[in-house]
C-alpha cells in the first residue's frame, strides 16, 4: 500500500490505517448531513464530527518514533506544508527530534 519498510511508520502502519479509515467515515457522516440533511438526521451528523474529532486526537498520540517518542502527526501537521504533511510522515525515515534513523535499526 503506501507504507514502506525503514519508514517510522512502519512498525505503526495498522494504527494509520485505522485513523484513515476513523477519518473518512467520520467525514463522511458528517459530510453526508450537509448534502442530504432528510436522509441523514442532526445525531449522526454529529457523530460523524466526534468521530473525525476522536480520530484526529487519537492519532497524534498513536503514531510516534520508537526511539523518543515525537509524536509524528502532530509534528508533521505543525512544522511541515500543508500539502506536504502526509508525504512527510510516510516517507519519513529519520526522526526530526532524536536523529532514530528507522532503515539502520531494521
Amino acid at each position: 500500500m503506501f507504507f514502506r519498510p525503514g519508514t517510522l511508520v512502519w512498525p505503526q502502519r495498522q494504527w494509520l490505517q485505522a485513523f484513515f479509515a476513523l477519518t473518512w467515515v467520520g467525514a463522511a457522516l458528517w459530510f453526508a448531513y450537509f448534502v442530504v440533511p432528510n436522509f441523514v438526521r442532526f445525531v449522526p451528523g454529529l457523530f460523524g464530527l466526534l468521530v473525525v474529532a476522536f480520530s484526529l486526537v487519537w492519532g497524534c498520540f498513536a503514531v510516534y518514533c520508537p526511539k523518543c517518542r515525537l509524536r509524528l502527526l502532530f509534528y508533521a501537521w505543525s512544522n511541515e506544508a500543508v500539502s506536504g504533511w502526509l508525504a512527510w510522515v510516510l516517507t519519513c525515515s529519520k526522526c526530526a527530534r532524536c536523529g532514530y534513523d528507522a532503515q539502520v535499526s531494521r
